[in-house]
């Protein structure tokens, strides 16, 4: 197909980037600890390109998976969520 149409990568790395931060931000306010919240932010971040590219476009392993800048996006958005919420004292 010479004329499909095809966004950037950086469309999709932003994307990926607020949904991790969206994710790591709920698992603060329920005051998970890192690993839950590293874990909710990958789920929220790529969780639907996972699905989206492994069940209608099936060629081959999902683009999250051969391009290692996606995990960096959901870094990143942990790293965000984590510096602009620091951690509250327990009673």
């Amino acid at each position: 197909m010479k004329n499909q149409f095809v966004l950037p990568v950086y469309f999709d790395l932003g994307a990926t980037f607020l949904y991790a931060l969206t994710g790591a931000l709920v698992a603060i306010r329920r005051n998970y600890d890192i690993v839950g919240l590293f874990v909710l932010a990958l789920v929220t971040g790529l969780g639907g390109g996972l699905i989206r590219d492994s069940v209608f476009i099936q060629s081959g392993p999902p683009l999250a998976m051969k391009d290692e800048r996606y995990l960096y996006a959901v870094l990143a958005g942990c790293l965000v969520a984590a510096a602009d919420n620091p951690p509250k004292e327990s009673k």
